[in-house]
C-alpha cells in the first residue's frame, strides 16, 4: 500500500498534464528509473555499512540472493571510494 502511495504522490508531482502529450507509459518508465536509482543507492548504502560491521561478502550475496563475487564486483568499489574518500578526510569507517 506504501508503494501505491509513493507512485501516487509521485504521479502528482511529475505525471501528466490535461494537455500533455507525452504517452502515459513514459512517466512509469521515468518513475521506474527514478525508484530503480535511488534503491541501488540505498542498497549500496546498506552493503557499505554491513561490511564496514563486519559482514562477509558471502553474506551480503546470500542477503541479495548473489554470489559473493557478484556482490563483491558490485559494490567493492563502493566500498573502497567510501574508504578511500573517508581516509582524505582523516575519519576511520
Amino acid at each position: 500500500m506504501e508503494q501505491a502511495e509513493e507512485l501516487a504522490d509521485w504521479f502528482e508531482e511529475h505525471g501528466p498534464s490535461p494537455d500533455s502529450k507525452r504517452p502515459v507509459e513514459e512517466y512509469y518508465l521515468e518513475y521506474i528509473t527514478e525508484v530503480r536509482d535511488t534503491a541501488r543507492a540505498e542498497i549500496a548504502g546498506l552493503v557499505v555499512a554491513a561490511r564496514n560491521a563486519g559482514a562477509s561478502w558471502l553474506q551480503i550475496g546470500g542477503a541479495l540472493d548473489i554470489s559473493a563475487a557478484s556482490a563483491e564486483h558490485r559494490f567493492g568499489s563502493v566500498e573502497l571510494a567510501q574508504a578511500t574518500q573517508a581516509e582524505s578526510l582523516g575519519l576511520e569507517l
